[in-house]
């Protein structure tokens, strides 16, 4: 009698980031959070454009959790899905990086 061979696990897919992905997410978090601040300290409160620019890298490593998490899929978004995979989540993660921008040029507009 002969034991019963275990069934092939399925291929394993790769990961959709890796550590250049990640390396440049940071980057490109980094820079959006810069810009944000900057036009924030325009209004001049430091610890306002501080508090956006840390809302803003948050809001980046979000962007680059959907990506790596594979929740976003990216490759069926029209800006995004003509990019290489490796640029997918730097790319995502900059995206959602500057939405805080949108509200400092809003509250820029109102203050005027």
């Amino acid at each position: 009698v002969t034991a019963p061979q275990p069934s092939p696990s399925p291929p394993r897919t790769p990961a959709p980031v890796g550590w250049g992905s990640f390396l440049l997410s940071v980057f490109g978090m980094l820079l959006a959070g810069m810009l944000v601040m900057s036009v924030e300290n325009g209004n001049g409160s430091a610890t306002a454009g501080l508090r956006l620019f840390l809302t803003s890298v948050a809001v980046g490593l979000i962007g680059y959790l959907f990506v790596a998490l594979r929740w976003l899929q990216v490759q069926e978004l029209p800006v995004v899905g003509g990019f290489p995979q490796r640029w997918h989540a730097p790319i995502v993660s900059f995206a959602f990086a500057l939405a805080p921008l949108v509200w400092a040029l809003w509250q820029r507009r109102e203050n005027r």
